[in-house]
């Protein structure tokens, strides 16, 4: 079974992956048994710091966190940043207390497309060592 990196930020378990490190790579959460990636315009600076956090992975790397920032729109997480609703794009929830009021919705690559803005990618500045779960579904 293969293992991964991943930590629960809210509600939501997310991870790392394709990245040349644990440490770094797209972001995807469980979603029904299966990992999908998490769409870019969902995703946040403050939302890269806390999962990075979270994987015992240091801080995220600045550049990194500010390139999956949207670029116009509602702030990632804000109630008009909500996931369209074609019933084939789903969410998840993160716990966003530390940084915002309320919970991050974080918008979903269940299908192509769903994600207008490409995929969130992370980058953090440690090496994880801690928190390996298997991994349910490639």
């Amino acid at each position: 079974s293969a293992v991964v990196h991943a930590g629960l930020l809210g509600t939501a378990v997310l991870r790392l992956a394709n990245g040349s490190s644990p440490c770094e790579g797209t972001v995807q959460a469980l979603h029904e048994g299966r990992w999908a990636p998490v769409c870019r315009e969902s995703w946040s600076p403050a939302t890269a710091h806390a999962l990075c956090k979270r994987l015992h992975c240091g801080d995220a790397e600045e550049e990194a966190a500010a390139a999956d920032a949207p670029a116009v729109g509602p702030s990632p997480g804000s109630p008009g940043a909500l996931p369209t609703a074609r019933s084939d794009c789903v969410a998840t929830v993160a716990n966003c207390s530390g940084w915002q009021r309320g919970p991050c919705v974080l918008k979903l690559a269940t299908a192509p497309h769903c994600c207008r803005a490409g995929l969130a990618r992370a980058a953090c500045t440690g090496e994880s060592c801690a928190l390996e779960v298997p991994n349910p579904r490639a």
